[in-house]
C-alpha cells in the first residue's frame, strides 16, 4: 500500500515536464507499471490525471495516475511504424501529440 502511495505521488509530481524528476518517474514506471520497458518520455498536462508515456520502439502507453491503469495506444499509432518517435506531449486523456524525427507532429484526438 506504501509503495503504490509512493508511485501516485511520483506521478503526480511531474507535473508538465519531466524533464526534473525522469530517473525516479522512470524507475517507478519501469519497475511496477511497465515492465521491462524503456521509458523515454513521460508527459501529462498538469490538470489532467492522465500521463502519456512514450517508451522504445514507438510504444505508447497512458496511465491513470488515480487509478495506475495502463493503456496501450501502440497499435493506434501502428500505421506510423515508418517514423521514429521522439518527444510526446499529452492535452488531456483523450489527445496527444507526438514529434517525430522527420519534423512531423502527429495529433490524436480520441472521438
Amino acid at each position: 500500500m506504501l509503495l503504490r502511495r509512493l508511485l501516485i505521488y511520483f506521478l503526480f509530481a511531474i507535473g508538465t515536464d519531466a524533464y526534473s524528476q525522469p530517473q525516479d518517474v522512470t524507475f517507478h514506471l519501469n519497475a511496477h507499471l511497465l515492465p521491462g520497458q524503456k521509458i523515454l518520455k513521460v508527459k501529462r498536462d498538469f490538470y489532467d490525471p492522465y500521463v502519456w508515456v512514450l517508451a522504445t520502439n514507438n510504444q505508447v502507453y497512458r496511465v491513470n495516475s488515480l487509478t495506475l491503469a495502463v493503456d496501450n495506444y501502440t497499435a493506434t499509432f501502428a500505421g506510423y511504424s515508418n517514423l521514429q518517435f521522439i518527444d510526446i506531449a499529452g492535452r488531456s486523456q483523450d489527445t496527444v501529440f507526438i514529434a517525430c524525427s522527420a519534423s512531423t507532429v502527429i495529433h490524436y484526438a480520441d472521438g
